[in-house]
C-alpha cells in the first residue's frame, strides 16, 4: 500500500509532517490531508477518468477560479503540475491534491433561503462558464451517456424478466427528453451532484462548491434540483432553488420542467 504521507512530502511543497486521514472510498478514494491546514487529496479509481477528463476538470476549476466564482481548485505539486500517476500496489491511478473548500458543510434542516442561495451559486458557475473553453476531452452528458451505455450495461445483469421493463424505461424517458430539447434546453457546463453534501458555506454565506468529478458538458436542467417535485412536501425547494437561481440567471420554464426527467436520467445512469 502506498505510503501516502512520504508521498505527499516527496510531491508538495508542505512544511511539517502531514497527517493523513481517510475521508470518504467509494468511486475514488479521498483523504484529508493535514499540515496546520487541510487539503483534499484524491486518487481516482482505477480505469474511472482518463488524464484529459481529469484535466478538463482542473482547468475549469482555474478558470471558475479566476473569475471569481466559489470553488475548491487543484494544487500544483513541486514539478509544476497538478495531475499525478499514483503506484498504489502495482496499478498506476490517477490523483490529485485539491484545496480545503472554505467555510464549513452546512447542517440540515436546509430552510428554503438555503435552496435559493445554492441556486443562485450554481447559476453563478453556469453563468461564468459560458466563456470556458478547453481542448481536453471530457465526456459529453448526452443520451447516449446518459441512457443508451447504461441500459447495455444494465441488460447484461439483469434477468429476461426485468429486460423488457429497463427497455420501455430508457425509451420512454429518452422521448420525453428529446422532446423537451425539440422546444430549447441550455447546454454547458454542469456539476451534476448539486446537492448540499457537495458543498461548503463560509460565515458570510458564500457558497463554495467541490467534488466536480460527475460533471461535464449537458444541459443545465439537471442542476436544477429537479427531485424535489416529485414529492409536494418537496416541491417548494427547487420553487426557491429556481427563484435564486434566476437572481443571476435567466432560465426557461421548459429547462424547469425538464428538470425531474434529467434528474432520473441521471440517476438512471
Amino acid at each position: 500500500m502506498i505510503d501516502i504521507p512520504n508521498w505527499v512530502e516527496d510531491n508538495f511543497s508542505f512544511s511539517g509532517r502531514v497527517k493523513v486521514t481517510p475521508f470518504r472510498s467509494y468511486t475514488n478514494d479521498v483523504y484529508e490531508i493535514e499540515n496546520g491546514e487541510k487539503h483534499l487529496l484524491k486518487i481516482y479509481g482505477e480505469g474511472w477518468r482518463t488524464e484529459p477528463e481529469i484535466l478538463w476538470e482542473i482547468e475549469l476549476l482555474d478558470y471558475l477560479k479566476r473569475e471569481g466564482v466559489g470553488v475548491a481548485g487543484a494544487i500544483m505539486g513541486r514539478n509544476g503540475k497538478k495531475l499525478f500517476m499514483v503506484d498504489v500496489d502495482g496499478v498506476e491511478r490517477l490523483g490529485v491534491m485539491f484545496e480545503w473548500a472554505k467555510g464549513t458543510k452546512p447542517n440540515s434542516p436546509f430552510s428554503l433561503a438555503d435552496y435559493e442561495l445554492i441556486g443562485q451559486a450554481i447559476a453563478r458557475i453556469h453563468k461564468v462558464s459560458d466563456g470556458f473553453q478547453s481542448k481536453k476531452k471530457r465526456q459529453t452528458l448526452g443520451i447516449d451517456y446518459l441512457l443508451q451505455r447504461p441500459l447495455e450495461i444494465i441488460l447484461k445483469v439483469c434477468g429476461k424478466d426485468k429486460a423488457g421493463y429497463f427497455r420501455e424505461y430508457a425509451k420512454k424517458l429518452e422521448e420525453y427528453i428529446k422532446s423537451f430539447e425539440s422546444k430549447g434546453l441550455d447546454w454547458g457546463v454542469v456539476h451534476t451532484d448539486v446537492t448540499f453534501d457537495n458543498v461548503h458555506v463560509t460565515d458570510n454565506r458564500e457558497i463554495i462548491f467541490y467534488d466536480f468529478d460527475s460533471g461535464g458538458m449537458g444541459w443545465r436542467a439537471i442542476d436544477l434540483e429537479g427531485w424535489a417535485v416529485f414529492d409536494p412536501a418537496t416541491k417548494p425547494r427547487q420553487v426557491a432553488f429556481v427563484k435564486g437561481y434566476r437572481m443571476v440567471r435567466d432560465i426557461s420554464d421548459n429547462d424547469v420542467a425538464a428538470s425531474p426527467y434529467l434528474h432520473v436520467a441521471n440517476e438512471f445512469w
